[in-house]
Order: structure tokens, then sequence, then C-alpha cells
């Protein structure tokens, strides 16, 4: 009788212990869950509404980079190969930030373009960078197209204009050679290297041997090839006056 009593326990004690063992789902917390392929198009909806009017290309490039950067495991899910999943919150909050990575990325290659010059490219791409950051702060809900003012072509008028309303120094009017490394020193630009635009010839150098060549030892020619040069416009980039 014992050992019968002690048999029919056995299964109910194992039922226990499996139900304690699994995980309870609490509900509402996990019911909007995304699977790698659901991530994919969740993003994908989300560009298409935000950026409704702007170019597939644009788009397909935003979608591409989010995409690739929430999908990639975490290191726990890395480690135990656990499959990758996101909450709708996290791959709505993962686009807004990727758009406004892409946003400052491309004005400051247009600003770039438009000015020649490292301070104010950086300026121009920080402005619309924090206006764009605002919009998405101050908005609770977005209508179709509402941030497609920030990509393509709109951005490129943006970009002007903001040349226009910070009285930029000057606009280069001639190819650029868009170099990587002084050409005098031929250290490579940076943040704490920033380059100048040589104008007429297009020559880029850093804002130290500018200051150096062009002002302490009074160079009027272009190290590059030997060009003469604007030194007022370079005075203007360094912010030095000019004495008239």
């Amino acid at each position: 009788m014992k050992n019968t009593l002690s048999l029919a326990i056995v299964p109910l004690v194992l039922t226990l212990i499996s139900a304690s063992a699994t995980p309870t789902k609490v509900p509402g917390q996990l019911s909007n869950l995304l699977h790698e392929k659901q991530i994919e198009t969740y993003v994908q909806n989300i560009i298409a509404s935000l950026l409704h009017g702007s170019a597939a290309r644009d788009q397909q490039a935003i979608c591409k980079h989010i995409t690739k950067k929430i999908s990639t495991p975490t290191g726990w899910e890395k480690s135990y190969n656990l499959p990758v999943e996101r909450t709708q919150q996290e791959v709505y909050q993962a686009v807004l930030s990727g758009i406004l990575d892409f946003v400052e990325r491309q004005s400051f290659t247009l600003a770039k373009k438009e000015t020649g010059d490292y301070l104010s490219t950086t300026q121009i791409s920080e402005k619309i960078r924090n206006e764009l950051a605002y919009k998405i702060s101050s908005t609770d809900n977005f209508i179709p197209g509402e941030l497609s003012e920030f990509i393509g072509k709109n951005l490129e008028y943006k970009v002007q204009s903001t040349c226009y309303y910070m009285s930029i120094p000057y606009k280069p009017f001639i190819k650029r050679y868009d170099e990587k490394k002084c050409r005098i020193c031929f250290n490579r630009f940076n943040s704490s290297r920033p380059w100048i635009y040589i104008s007429p010839c297009g020559h880029d150098i850093c804002t130290t041997c500018a200051d150096t060549y062009f002002i302490r030892q009074d160079k009027v020619r272009c190290p590059a090839c030997n060009q003469f040069v604007d030194t007022y416009q370079i005075r203007m980039n360094l912010y030095i006056p000019t004495v008239l």
C-alpha cells in the first residue's frame, strides 16, 4: 500500500517541478515581441511612414543600417545561441535613433561640400541634428512623411539655408580635392585637427598649419600647387580679424 502511494505521488511531484521551472508569461508584457524577420518588416513599415515622399534609395539605406544594428545578437543571445527578439518599442526607438544618426552624417557630408571648412561643417550638422532631435522628442504621434524634410534633396536645401542664416564665411565655387590629409604636415584630419579649404585652388590643410604657414609666416601661395591664395578667406575661416 505504501509503495503504491509513493508511485502515485511521483507524477504529481514531477508535474509541480516542471510547472515551477517554466517561466510564467505575464499578459501584455511579451505580446509585442518581434522575431528577426518581423523586425525587418516592422522597420520597413515605420520608415516608409516617417519618410513618406523621400527617395526610395534613402529609405533603403536607412532601413538596412537600422535592421542590421538592431538584429545583431546581444551578449546573452550570442552566448546561449538564443533567437533575436525585440519589443516593438525597442525597434521604434532604434528607428528614430538610426534616422537621427543618418541625418547627422549626411548633413556633415553636404555641409563639407558646401563650405569646405571643418568648424562651419560641424556647426551646421550639429544644428540640423539638434533640430531633428527636438522634433522627435516633442512629437507624440507622427503623421506620414513627418521627417522627410530631413532626407535627400530636402536636406540639401536645409543645409544651404542653414549656411545662409549662420552667415558662413564662404562657399567653394570650384571642384575640391576632398583630401584626407593636410598638404603641409600630412597628418589625417580629425576632430582635433580640423581642415580649412584653400581658395581658389581647392586644396585642404589643417587649421594649425594654416595659421603657421599663411598667418605667422605670411605665405601667399598654396603649398600643393604654388597658386596664389585668398588669405582673406583663410583668415575668416580661422576667425582672425583682417587688418585693413
